[in-house]
């Protein structure tokens, strides 16, 4: 996948399954970007992830220590997606991060088809360092909470917390999640460098993943 990018002791590597300091199918690194980002990650989450694209994963190491990594998944060079994005609390104020992230951005630039859009969902208070970085704000994906009712798909989890993640853009399914009494509890904002891809945003009612677009 590439040259590793290497600065002074900071070296930022591709990942693969054999590779035992960092495999981003392990519940050590895909849980803690999770839990950290306020996010609910899955059993088999990041199975899914690695499978689809098992290059596109980037650890950041400093003096032989993971400390860090992210995605860089392609979709057939035609779209990119960043995800992921996590440094050890104790390395963080340093600049490691933010060499971390602009690598990642030029390595998945790298793999794409020239003027291909590159997407990410980032936490709101992030949003202008992503900026600098060339990403421009779409819209903003909330996840929705409520409790499961008889009818419906929630009726598999009558009486139970449950979630969606709804595009703003699409205004039924607002609409939606207002008519079922569903509250905001989290969001990310929608981003995306080089251009904006045209999607069917009045189809789109859930997003199943603020990881891999």
């Amino acid at each position: 996948m590439g040259v590793s990018i290497q600065a002074r002791k900071l070296i930022f590597l591709p990942c693969r399954i054999s590779d035992s300091t960092y495999d981003p199918r392990g519940a050590g690194y895909s849980g803690r970007v999770g839990v950290e980002r306020g996010l609910e990650p899955r059993l088999h989450d990041a199975d899914i992830f690695w499978e689809t694209d098992p290059d596109g994963f980037i650890a950041a190491e400093l003096n032989g220590e993971l400390i860090g990594g992210g995605s860089i998944v392609s979709y057939q060079g035609e779209f990119g997606f960043m995800g992921f994005f996590i440094i050890k609390p104790e390395y963080r104020g340093r600049g490691l991060g933010t060499r971390l992230w602009f690598a990642r951005r030029d390595q998945l630039q790298s793999r794409l088809n020239s003027g291909a859009a590159i997407g990410m969902d980032g936490v709101f208070e992030m949003q202008p360092f992503y900026a600098r970085g060339g990403f421009k704000f779409a819209h903003r994906e909330i996840r929705y909470e409520g409790v499961g009712q008889v009818n419906g798909l929630s009726s598999h989890a009558v009486g139970e917390p449950v979630f969606i993640d709804v595009p703003e853009v699409n205004h039924n399914a607002m609409k939606l999640v207002s008519d079922k009494g569903m509250v905001e509890a989290f969001g990310c904002a929608r981003m995306y460098f080089a251009s904006v891809p045209t999607l069917p945003d009045a189809q789109i009612y859930g997003v199943t993943t603020f990881e891999l677009g």
